[in-house]
């Protein structure tokens, strides 16, 4: 799993997997700029420059798991994925059978960067009680897998329910995810009170 950075002179940006499935799609305030990819084959139609490849920063993760211990300690060998129709449920998780099931109609409507954040949210719940915790755990995972930050934000927006409930979840998410579009690739315990 490396990460891509790449310079495009386009202001528009979209770009596909092999599959033909969104992976990133922006429009910047102005030409002229870069950002990272997981590095894999893309398709696209704008002109693209690969600057370099970087390899993640597991480091991250563990300082993560240093200031947000897991609430949960057991070991998992497979998460295995089932569907299910039931329409009041998007996606869940039994931790003890790690068993994740996800509603097929919902599943099928979300973008590759959508999909990879409602997987590891309900793989947070391996670690965490707390569906803050399991998102910023979602979003961190899916930035070392090299997803742009602008992509993981506009991603979680359209996964998770903006209700007045989920307005506390929301703004902690964000709280993680600003220090990495801004380029700060650190954690801070002083930044974290989930």
């Amino acid at each position: 799993m490396r990460t891509a950075i790449y310079y495009s002179p386009d202001k528009f940006i979209r770009i596909e997997n092999k599959k033909g499935n969104l992976i990133f799609e922006r429009e910047f305030d102005k030409p002229g700029n870069t950002f990272q990819l997981p590095y894999k084959e893309i398709i696209t139609n704008n002109r693209l420059k690969l600057l370099k490849i970087i390899k993640p920063n597991f480091s991250i993760l563990k300082e993560f798991f240093k200031i947000i211990k897991p609430e949960r300690k057991r070991d998992f060998d497979a998460v295995k994925f089932f569907k299910t129709y039931d329409d009041n449920e998007k996606a869940f998780i039994y931790p003890s059978l790690q068993k994740i099931y996800v509603n097929s109609t919902f599943w099928n409507s979300l973008n590759e960067v959508e999909k990879k954040l409602v997987a590891f949210h309900e793989v947070g719940h391996l670690f965490y009680k707390t569906e803050s915790k399991c998102d910023m755990f979602a979003a961190l995972i899916c930035h070392l897998m090299g997803y742009p930050t602008y992509a993981i934000i506009k991603g979680s927006r359209n996964t998770l329910d903006l209700s007045k409930d989920n307005m506390d979840r929301w703004e902690v998410l964000i709280k993680l995810l600003e220090p990495y579009q801004k380029g700060i690739y650190t954690m801070k315990k002083h930044f974290f009170n989930p």
